[in-house]
């Protein structure tokens, strides 16, 4: 088992839904990063089409398909100057307010999929 990264933070959801916080100290950023699950029914080109139409309208963040054909959601902010607690904050709050403007805006083929790796619970299986 690898060792944590003292300059990550990842966090994951039931439904799929990943953040990531890292500290790129070398080229001092910090890289906000989520992962959206996309319906696995859909086809590669219609994922690419997905993620190229948003990089193409909405600004600052990337977005392009991980390993898991889920759309990756990046923004790298600055700290050459140091860093405030208020103005990473409200970063994070605007970070956030994009994530959910996707899944309820731009999400008109509901390619974004919440239900793609989750699992049914254990007590129910027994049942």
């Amino acid at each position: 088992m690898q060792a944590p990264d003292p300059d990550r933070i990842e966090l994951r959801t039931e439904g799929g839904l990943a953040y990531c916080l890292e500290v790129l100290q070398d080229q001092k950023f910090l890289l906000l990063r989520a992962y959206l699950p996309l319906r696995a029914d859909a086809s590669q080109d219609e994922k690419v089409a997905y993620a190229h139409g948003l990089n193409g309208h909405i600004l600052l963040p990337s977005f392009r398909l991980d390993d898991d054909d889920d759309l990756g959601v990046s923004y790298m902010l600055p700290y050459h100057h140091g860093l405030i607690a208020g103005q990473f904050a409200a970063i994070a709050r605007r970070f956030g307010a994009m994530l959910d403007f996707l899944v309820r805006k731009q999400n008109d083929d509901e390619l974004i999929d919440f239900d793609k790796y989750r699992r049914e619970p254990a007590a129910a299986l027994l049942n």
